[in-house]
């Protein structure tokens, strides 16, 4: 019995039958490439971003001046971030001046600070310079803030050339 044309299975070429449209076969190969192109961009977007990113957090402002501790000694009513841990039962005692004392945790802190400070030896003495060079900036909260929104502004304007193609 003769096979009819419709029986037959469609020849195999390369990904594609020769059933298909060679031009719905291109758009499709157009398609998958302008697809991985903007995959491309997209990751190279993001590394640029990340570079930038790196390169702001490694860009830390560096001081020639060695601070003198007359400024921290005079700077009473300035606070510098400063953290710690506590062991349990010192942090459990801590809690409870606060609450029968009606004190914050700081100004606590800062009347046993004072009290031990004032009577240890070497409190008096001055720091060699190279300990003086590790001293933390005299800076507000507000000043720490104030960089951080800073250069996350400019990490995002950055972003922004980038995309446009500016840089």
């Amino acid at each position: 019995m003769a096979k009819k044309e419709s029986d037959e299975q469609p020849k195999k070429i390369g990904k594609r039958t020769d059933t298909e449209e060679p031009a719905g076969y291109l758009n499709k190969l157009q398609k998958k490439a302008s697809k991985a192109r903007a995959e491309n961009a997209k990751k190279k977007e993001q590394k640029q971003m990340l570079n930038i990113f790196e390169d702001v957090v490694k860009s830390k402002p560096k001081t020639t001046d060695i601070p003198q501790e007359e400024q921290y000694l005079e700077a009473t009513d300035q606070y510098l971030p400063f953290s710690t841990s506590l062991r349990a039962d010192q942090y459990l005692k801590l809690k409870r001046l606060e609450y029968w004392n009606r004190m914050s945790q700081r100004e606590i802190i800062e009347n046993i600070m004072d009290l031990a400070l004032n009577n240890l030896p070497n409190v008096d003495k001055e720091l060699p310079e190279s300990e003086r060079a590790k001293l933390k900036q005299l800076k507000t909260a507000n000043d720490y803030y104030h960089i951080r929104a800073k250069t996350a502004k400019e990490i995002q304007e950055q972003g922004r050339k980038l995309r446009k193609g500016e840089e």
